[in-house]
């Protein structure tokens, strides 16, 4: 069933987030959901080995990470928001049978970042954006469900780019002159599934 070909489809995705906050090395994990839409070409050559490009459109289904954090018995709410993520990427595959194709893939996540860090006591927020270039490696599966139509399944792995906020002016009512700093460098396990037409 397989061929060169265009093809088109749409997907979700659920995310599971190590934060790796400054302020707690250990902290657990998050996750979040996805949707988004796919498009590109496959060329499939004599061997069954196969060549693919494509520009996946994500968006993210609330915050990525939120964690309430104490420093010197004050309450600061830190949250991270990836609104929208571009992901071009190529592929390397074969074809098993006519039904199962696999893949190994490699793209480039273009995605802005915004953090945000509230003082619960009150005093004026800090946040910080940031748009960063990020290599995002995966491996794939695709079932030939019928002529035309697949059900694909990956899994991707990206690090962003550290964000950081700063709160200045006494976060820290007790303590004069104290500022409090907040950085996060998220990395993101994907695993996807989804829908294509092969045209």
């Amino acid at each position: 069933m397989f061929k060169k070909t265009v093809i088109l489809g749409s997907f979700v995705s659920w995310v599971l987030i190590n934060p790796a906050l400054a302020q707690i090395p250990n902290s657990q994990s998050s996750s979040t959901g996805f949707i988004g839409t796919v498009g590109g070409y496959r060329h499939i050559f004599g061997q069954g080995s196969t060549f693919g490009m494509d520009v996946s459109v994500n968006d993210v289904l609330g915050h990525d990470f939120k964690r309430r954090l104490s420093q010197r018995n004050v309450l600061f709410d830190t949250s991270l928001k990836r609104e929208l993520s571009v992901l071009p990427s190529f592929s390397f595959g074969r074809v098993i049978n006519d039904q199962f194709h696999i893949t190994l893939g490699l793209g480039v996540g273009m995605t802005p970042s915004k953090q945000r860090t509230d003082n619960v006591l009150g005093n004026a927020p800090a946040a910080a954006s940031q748009a960063a270039l990020n290599f995002v490696p995966s491996v794939g599966a695709e079932y030939a469900y019928t002529k035309h139509l697949s059900f694909i399944g990956n899994v991707s792995y990206e690090t962003n780019r550290k964000v950081n906020t700063h709160l200045a002016q006494n976060a820290a009512p007790a303590v004069p002159g104290s500022s409090y700093w907040s950085a996060i460098k998220p990395k993101f396990l994907r695993p996807k599934a989804g829908i294509i037409y092969r045209f």
